[in-house]
């Protein structure tokens, strides 16, 4: 026999359990965060009008989608301001189809003007007209 014992010195037991409970707290599942969620918002105009301004923002890689129901034949505008130019949207008509702000929409519905970020987290300002 050479007397040599397989016992685990407590430094390397320490150890040990140490590199388990940091591969517990921050391994990769404790890294993945889910992803900020996008809103959607209804757009009311007050009784009477024909246009209205909201505001909001986004957190990097989100959109907000802001409703509009709106007729066929009607005319939509829609402009967007934001402090730091970073804000920008399309629109989509009831069918899903991208449309640009035409002088007749096309359907009648539920028109969603998606706005979403071009770097960073945004604030904005949207204005939108139908008539």
């Amino acid at each position: 026999m050479s007397g040599y014992s397989r016992r685990t010195s407590p430094i390397m037991l320490f150890a040990l359990v140490a590199l388990s409970a940091f591969a517990v707290l921050f391994g990769p599942a404790a890294a993945a965060q889910p992803a900020p969620a996008s809103q959607t918002y209804r757009v009311e105009f007050a009784p009477g009008a024909d246009e209205t301004t909201v505001e909001g923002g986004l957190i990097r890689t989100t959109t907000n989608t802001h409703l509009v129901n709106a007729q066929a034949g009607q005319a939509m505008r829609v402009s967007i301001v934001s402090a730091e130019d970073n804000a920008v949207f399309d629109i989509y008509a009831p069918s899903g189809a991208r449309i640009d702000m035409a002088a007749a929409l096309p359907e009648t519905g539920d028109y969603r003007i998606v706005v979403g970020a071009t770097r960073g987290n945004a604030s904005y300002r949207l204005h939108i007209q139908v008539r």
